[in-house]
């Protein structure tokens, strides 16, 4: 995608926990310490907590690869279990022998006494660390305590680390657990970024990726943290759909604008809005309105921008672009849904409400297409009433006419008038032609000519599967999401037999994905994003002569 154009040799903001992308903050480093002197120490519990997405778990695959040989490991991370399903995933984990009935607590206690005492003969030591230790009853954390207190004479047999959100510090402060929280021989806690560390952390994980160069402003960044509160997790999110737009757009750095349009792809127009930013949303609408006032009056105006922007960003800092005049006529002769505005010094009259009036007309016609009944003037209007209405909007760069063409569903397209600027159409593709609506008709042209005037941009409405929030990357957790892309994936014969992923989007699964993408005409990217899932929704019959299966 984007790594030759920022000369990145790997992607820098994956969400999944890679040890080498770690940044030490003051509290990784901190919490680092803490754990490696509760390993040296005589065997208990030890604690890690922190919000979600502040890195806990690729702070425990530093210090699980960094474990010294004589350091036996085990890892948990299915903690909806009771007493018995944890201590037979234990004797699992740690390969003891056991024989006995699954639900004899007992039995699998003395089965682990007797494998750690063998161990600790060998001159090993045992590590178990269990994630979303949060979600452990009472009784099944009254039952590990119990395995802390297996021991020698000198020395406890078993370190337990238990690594969980805040809620976990709540459940071991109740009184039935006052012993357990008396044997924690280690406590730490990840903080979110401080807004003063969110450019290093940026710079940070693009020098991993082979960068030495800063491709965020400062006040990108300090945008950054506005909107995600200095969580990682959602700093790599909205920086990886950053530079996205940034490549498409042909942008050598990310501003602060660009941020807040990715924010909004990412978490939604709500969740994207910075703190403090209500407080002068009514301001600044009142700014818009008195410079619209002032435009009707003739007194300001507004150069036209460039209209490539359109579809990746409304919202980008632009030099202005000199106006430019239209002479040419439409080359489909059709009346056209005007997308462009007037030139600076043209008067408000006639020609300019029809235009206005035919560009609603287009996009009302798109969204008729998905029995969705109402008017829109802009892309962001139209894209607000479809999301409000159940679809998912997304607008796209470098389309091919292969894609619209197996993806079977209406496209909003800009194409070009043979002057300067373009106009917009209902694009569909049906016998072999592609045809074309606005609102003065339907004609059907070849692929030529419409390559000839189409850029590869356009519009798209979509219902993505329950559960889909953000692309998946190898190592996302997203059950519902994994579940439809494999019945999907089955369905075209891609999958056979069971596949056990445990709701993680793993890397055989991308390689599946992978063959897919390649079949559809896709970037073989393994990236199960927007583009993917539309292809896996659509035709069957297509998809299958894609494959050619």
């Amino acid at each position: 995608m984007y790594l030759h154009y920022f000369s990145l040799s790997q992607y820098p903001f994956l969400i999944s926990p890679n040890p080498d992308f770690l940044y030490f903050s003051r509290s990784h480093e901190e919490a680092l310490a803490h754990l490696r002197y509760g390993l040296d120490r005589e065997g208990g519990f030890m604690l890690l907590t922190g919000e979600v997405g502040t890195g806990k778990t690729t702070l425990c695959r530093l210090l699980m690869d960094d474990l010294p040989d004589s350091v036996r490991l085990g890892y948990l991370l299915n903690t909806k279990l009771d007493s018995a399903g944890i201590l037979v995933s234990l004797c699992r984990e740690l390969d003891v022998d056991y024989q006995g009935a699954p639900d004899d607590i007992q039995g699998l206690v003395a089965a682990l006494y007797e494998n750690l005492l063998q161990a600790h003969g060998d001159g090993q030591r045992t590590l178990v660390v269990i994630e979303e230790a949060q979600n452990l009853s009472s009784d099944v954390l009254e039952s590990l305590r119990l395995l802390t207190n297996l021991e020698t004479n000198e020395r406890k047999l078993l370190h337990i680390l238990l690594v969980g959100q805040p809620e976990l510090l709540d459940t071991l402060h109740l009184p039935a657990l006052r012993q357990l929280n008396q044997r924690v021989i280690a406590r730490c806690h990840l903080d979110v970024l401080p807004r003063g560390e969110v450019a290093g952390y940026l710079q940070h994980r693009l020098r991993v990726a082979g960068l030495d160069r800063a491709l965020f402003t400062a006040s990108a960044a300090a945008q950054l943290h506005s909107i995600s509160g200095g969580i990682p997790r959602v700093i790599n999110l909205i920086a990886e759909r950053s530079l996205i737009a940034a490549y498409a757009l042909e942008r050598p750095v990310v501003n602060r604008l660009l941020v807040r349009r990715a924010a909004r792809e990412v978490l939604g127009p709500k969740q994207a809005i910075p703190a403090g930013m209500d407080r002068v949303r009514s301001g600044f609408i009142g700014a818009v309105a008195a410079t619209l006032l002032a435009m009707v009056a003739g007194l300001v105006f507004l150069p036209k921008a460039d209209w490539n922007v359109r579809s990746v960003s409304e919202a980008i800092a632009l030099e202005p672009a000199p106006a430019k005049t239209k002479t040419g006529g439409n080359q489909l002769a059709l009346k056209p849904g005007r997308a462009d505005a007037p030139s600076p010094a043209a008067p408000s009259g006639p020609d300019q409400r029809e235009t206005a009036q035919s560009t609603t007309s287009v996009f009302s016609l798109f969204l008729d297409k998905y029995h969705i009944g109402a008017a829109a003037g802009t892309i962001e209007q139209l894209c607000g009433i479809a999301r409000r209405t159940g679809f998912a909007c997304e607008e796209f760069q470098g389309l091919s006419a292969d894609f619209l063409e197996a993806l079977a569903r209406p496209a909003l397209v800009p194409l070009a008038d043979g002057t300067d600027g373009f106009d917009y159409y209902v694009f569909s593709s049906e016998d072999g032609g592609y045809r074309l609506t606005n609102s003065a008709g339907t004609r059907t042209v070849d692929r030529a000519e419409f390559e000839s005037r189409w850029r590869g941009e356009g519009t798209l409405l979509w219902q993505p599967p329950a559960g889909y929030s953000a692309p998946l990357y190898v190592g996302t957790g997203n059950r519902a999401v994994v579940d439809y892309l494999l019945q999907s994936l089955r369905s075209l014969g891609y999958v056979e037999g069971a596949l056990v992923t445990g709701g993680i989007y793993n890397g055989h699964l991308a390689g599946i994905v992978r063959e897919f993408q390649g079949d559809a005409g896709l970037a073989v990217d393994g990236i199960v994003g927007p583009k993917t899932l539309m292809m896996l929704a659509g035709n069957g019959s297509k998809l299958s002569s894609l494959a050619g299966r």
